[in-house]
């Protein structure tokens, strides 16, 4: 009886073990696949962020005649480091598996693609498409500094 006992118990455990071993191999190729998939919609999101930028770039040239070239960078570098971002974050949570990957993917272009259309339709009806830039220099203390500063020159 002890032998059966033994036998059975080397047997229990050697099937816990590939039980275990396919258990991880599941979860690599669940991670390969979810790479994979990645991948793939980063292949077509990452051209069309073209189409998305150039959409952008009329507003913000709008914008840079009228605070110079330092807005015009200062907003463009703005937008792509708020891209690029969510590309990256897309990217890992995607891989991880915690995120679907073609939204993962798309996202970043959703986000400055809704924004860019926001400016279009503000730069067709001339309207300043940041408001709160108008009342941050209403307010009295960036209405002292805009005073010294004339008073400088």
């Amino acid at each position: 009886m002890p032998t059966n006992y033994t036998n059975l118990k080397k047997n229990v455990r050697t099937i816990l073990l590939q039980i275990k071993a396919q258990r991880e191999e599941i979860k690599s190729l669940t991670r390969q696949k979810y790479s994979y998939l990645v991948e793939v919609q980063k292949k077509f999101s990452i051209p069309f962020a073209c189409v998305v930028f150039a959409l952008l770039g009329a507003p913000v040239g709008i914008l840079a005649r009228r605070g110079g070239y330092l807005t015009a960078l200062a907003i463009s570098l703005l937008f792509f480091i708020l891209y690029w971002a969510f590309l990256i974050g897309g990217e890992e949570l995607a891989d991880r598996g915690k995120a679907n990957p073609v939204l993962a993917m798309w996202f970043p272009n959703i986000v400055v693609g809704t924004i860019a259309l926001y400016f279009n339709y503000h730069l067709m009806y001339e309207r300043t498409p940041i408001r709160w830039i108008d009342y941050i220099t209403r307010l009295r203390f960036f209405k002292r500094l805009y005073a010294k500063g004339e008073q400088c020159e």
